[in-house]
């Protein structure tokens, strides 16, 4: 079957079915009654796997029933970044820094870790900094957080903070990831390759 998911600018996620381009079903995300310009739906993009729909709004994230579209688990935190679904896992970094997994058949959330104060606690600091995030991915079983400052966490994937360390220059793309490498372009659009 081909279909069309996509989700307007008032929070309406739609399924198409483009063998018929029939509308079989749709579900309002956004909370608000409001439908001014002051109040446009803001969202990660969706996320389509095994019969199940990722799908976030300002404040709560959703697992929807593809086939449906009924909701099977609703949260009351939103991504900052695009998650990552992993063998019937969400791994997302919410809008208030927790790295945040669950299962996605169970809805079960394994862990949701404060990201600064985790790197507060393997630095040995007492302060935690407010850390800002640039991108966010998997490799190898481990998960990769890529920050604005041109350092990256690893974290395993059970939420324990791996590793810590300095990027030999700015990110300046969207890294992306070929056999076991991380490739960007830096400030000055060389490529950097991380192995």
């Amino acid at each position: 079957n081909k279909n069309l998911l996509f989700i307007n600018s008032f929070g309406s996620l739609y399924f198409i079915d483009l063998n018929d381009f029939k509308i079989k079903w749709f579900k309002n995300l956004n909370q608000s009654l409001s439908y001014n310009s002051s109040n446009i739906f803001t969202g990660q993009p969706i996320i389509s796997f095994d019969d199940k729909i990722l799908a976030s709004s300002k404040n709560n994230t959703y697992v929807i029933d593809e086939k449906l579209g009924s909701t099977i688990h609703k949260f009351n935190f939103s991504p900052l970044i695009k998650p990552i679904i992993n063998n019937d896992y969400v791994f997302l970094i919410s809008k208030n820094n927790f790295l945040i997994s669950f299962d996605l058949l169970s809805g079960n959330i394994l862990y949701s870790l404060n990201i600064d104060k985790e790197v507060s606690k393997f630095l040995n600091e007492s302060k935690q900094n407010r850390l800002i995030f640039r991108d966010f991915m998997i490799l190898n079983n481990n998960l990769f957080i890529f920050l604005e400052n041109s350092f990256y966490l690893k974290f395993s994937v059970s939420g324990e903070l791996l590793e810590i360390k300095k990027l030999s220059s700015k990110i300046n793309s969207k890294p992306v990831v070929i056999k076991n490498s991380i490739l960007y372009l830096n400030n000055k659009n060389k490529l950097v390759v991380l192995n």
